[in-house]
């Protein structure tokens, strides 16, 4: 038997007196014939208290995410109230930044097209020799600078302002 064998039996050895110990299960003797009914019986008995014990942590650690998460949804509820207040506040207002002490508010209002169909918008590139790419759809960039170049927009465009809502925390550690 090599030297490695020999630590590895000693290690199970230690380990299974352990666990006879912490089970009560100190009438097995170590060196006892490993084919012992007895024996066997024990090692099961201790390998059952391990499974609930691991059905225990289970259901603990379960208990423990739903309580979280729980947690979390309710604070993140609570965030969206605030943010809601913040920008009611801000929009009535006249300005679009406020620095306050613990943090800024913004209003940004933005400019998004909504464009018609692809067809539609092909129709309107080609019209005008603007490069679409070459798969025949057509290059909202393009399209979006000739719009705002020439004022000229395609049949079905439609222009919505978009009005964004941010604000930062001067949270410690940021």
């Amino acid at each position: 038997m090599s030297v490695f064998d020999q630590d590895t039996e000693k290690i199970q050895y230690e380990l299974l007196e352990q666990l006879l110990n912490k089970y009560d299960i100190n009438d097995v003797k170590i060196d006892e014939n490993p084919d012992s009914h007895l024996r066997a019986d024990r090692v099961l008995y201790a390998i059952g208290k391990l499974q609930n014990e691991v059905m225990e942590l289970s259901e603990q650690r379960d208990e423990a995410v739903h309580f979280y998460t729980e947690a979390i949804e309710k604070k993140t509820k609570n965030m969206r109230y605030l943010e809601g207040m913040l920008e009611y506040f801000i929009n009535n207002e006249d300005k679009k930044t406020i620095k306050l002490p613990n943090g800024t508010l913004k209003l940004r209002t933005t400019k998004k097209f909504e464009y018609p169909s692809d067809d539609v918008l092909l129709n309107f590139c080609k019209e005008r020799d603007i490069p679409v790419v070459m798969t025949e759809k057509p290059n909202l960039s393009v399209v979006k600078k000739y719009i705002k170049t020439t004022g000229e927009e395609p049949e079905g465009m439609e222009v919505v302002e978009v009005t964004s809502f941010t604000y930062k925390t001067n949270r410690e550690g940021q």
